[in-house]
């Protein structure tokens, strides 16, 4: 019988940040020590900083909502778009950012979703809300009836999606669109 080894959550024994909310304060996670976000420095606050400004989008959307402090801006960006605790890296310590799909309380309420917080990127193309909730449904096995029932649409409706996530992930199966999800930590 073949064992997996479990993986250990990012930062916990690296030099890599994980970043995540607590008690609606934003932390991170480098090395095994838990610290504020306010204490990661200023070469990390900057890389922050410039990744939120490579999307003007969130930065307006940020400042429509009163979010309008260097600060606060770059506490919103970490939480909208590195917020889950994972085992993947949000920052490494070279410097490369990962985004990843935060699930927000606010998922699906919020005017600012997929502003804020950037939407799933696939290889050839973004993915909607509407196709994130078909991948999650098929990433846990469901039958195409099971989820055209649950979404309240029909198989061909369903069938059209799945083959338009298809084609935006570059896979042409049902393992393939479970790959793309647990790669982007979805499920």
């Amino acid at each position: 019988m073949e064992t997996s080894t479990p993986k250990i959550p990012a930062g916990i024994a690296d030099l890599n940040y994980e970043f995540y909310e607590k008690n609606g304060e934003v932390y991170f996670l480098q090395n095994g020590k838990e610290q504020k976000f306010e204490d990661i420095g200023f070469d990390f606050h900057t890389m922050i900083r410039e990744d939120l400004e490579n999307h003007p989008k969130a930065l307006r959307g940020m400042e429509e909502c009163g979010i309008d402090t260097y600060d606060a801006q770059n506490k919103r960006w970490a939480i909208c778009n590195f917020g889950d605790f994972d085992n993947r890296a949000d920052l490494t310590r070279d410097g490369v950012i990962v985004h990843e799909h935060v699930k927000c309380q606010h998922r699906g309420t919020c005017k600012y979703e997929g502003i804020i917080c950037l939407p799933v990127e696939a290889p050839f193309g973004l993915i909607t809300p509407r196709e994130l909730e078909i991948i999650k449904l098929i990433a846990v096995d469901l039958l195409d009836k099971m989820i055209a029932d649950k979404l309240s649409m029909s198989v061909n409706t369903m069938n059209v999606h799945r083959a338009n996530i298809e084609k935006k992930i570059g896979c042409h199966s049902k393992a393939g669109i479970t790959a793309f999800a647990y790669q982007k930590n979805l499920i």
